[in-house]
C-alpha cells in the first residue's frame, strides 16, 4: 500500500512537469554529437520538441514555456549555460563549459513528457520501417517498464489510444526534415533513458534482436 501512494504520489508530481526554457535546451543539445549544435538546426530541434509537447500536452497540469526558440536560445546564453561560437558556415551553439552535468538534471525533469514519443520513435528508426500492428505490439510488451522507470501515468488498459494519439502527433511533424530531427534526437534520448534501467534494455533487445 505505501509502495502504491508512493508511485501515485510520483506520477502525480510528473503530471504537473514545466517544460522551461531550460529543460528544452538541455533536451536538444545533450541529444547531440559533442553537445553541440548548428544555430539554425537547434532553433528547428527546440520548435520541433516544443511543438510536440504543445500539440499534445502530457497532462493537463503540464506547463510548457511560450517563448520562441531564438528566445530560448538567448536565455541560455544569458544565464551562462550555453555559449555561441562564431562559425563562417553558420555559428554553433555547445554547452558552456562544465555546465552538462547542471542541464542533465533539467532534461530528466522532462524525460517522461516525450518518452513515448521518443519510443516510437526509436522503433521506427531501428527498422527502418514497422508494421502498425508490430509497432503496437512492442510498445504494449515494454510500456510496463518504461512506466515504472519513469512513473507515467498512462494506464496501460488504455494504452492503445494513448499510442494513437502518440503516432498522430508524430506524424502531424513529418516532414522530411523533421522526421530526420526526430529520428536522430529521439534516439539518443530513449538509449539514454535504456542504459539506466538493464532490465528494459534486455526486453528491447529480446523484442527487436537488435542492441540499442
Amino acid at each position: 500500500m505505501v509502495d502504491n501512494i508512493g508511485v501515485k504520489v510520483m506520477q502525480h508530481i510528473n503530471k504537473a512537469a514545466v517544460v522551461t526554457p531550460v529543460s528544452l535546451l538541455s533536451l536538444v543539445l545533450l541529444s547531440a554529437p559533442k553537445a553541440a549544435l548548428d544555430e539554425n538546426i537547434c532553433r528547428e530541434q527546440i520548435a520541433l520538441y516544443q511543438g510536440l509537447a504543445q500539440q499534445l500536452v502530457y497532462s493537463d497540469d503540464t506547463v510548457i514555456t511560450d517563448m520562441t526558440p531564438q528566445e530560448i536560445i538567448d536565455y541560455g546564453i544569458k544565464l551562462k549555460l550555453i555559449e555561441r561560437t562564431p562559425h563562417i558556415l553558420g555559428d554553433i551553439i555547445q554547452v558552456a563549459g562544465k555546465q552538462a552535468a547542471l542541464l542533465s538534471y533539467f532534461r530528466n525533469n522532462i524525460l517522461h513528457v516525450f518518452i513515448l514519443l521518443s519510443f516510437l520513435s526509436a522503433l521506427v528508426a531501428r527498422n527502418g520501417r514497422i508494421k502498425r500492428s508490430r509497432l503496437d505490439s512492442i510498445a504494449e510488451q515494454l510500456y510496463p517498464f518504461l512506466q515504472s522507470e519513469l512513473f507515467l501515468y498512462y494506464p496501460a488498459h488504455g494504452l492503445a489510444d494513448t499510442l494513437n494519439k502518440k503516432v498522430d502527433n508524430l506524424l502531424s511533424h513529418g516532414s522530411s526534415l523533421n522526421w530526420v530531427m526526430i529520428r536522430s534526437a529521439c534516439l539518443s534520448l530513449i538509449v539514454s533513458t535504456i542504459s539506466s534501467c538493464k532490465c528494459l534494455r534486455l526486453q528491447l533487445d529480446k523484442a527487436l534482436s537488435v542492441t540499442l
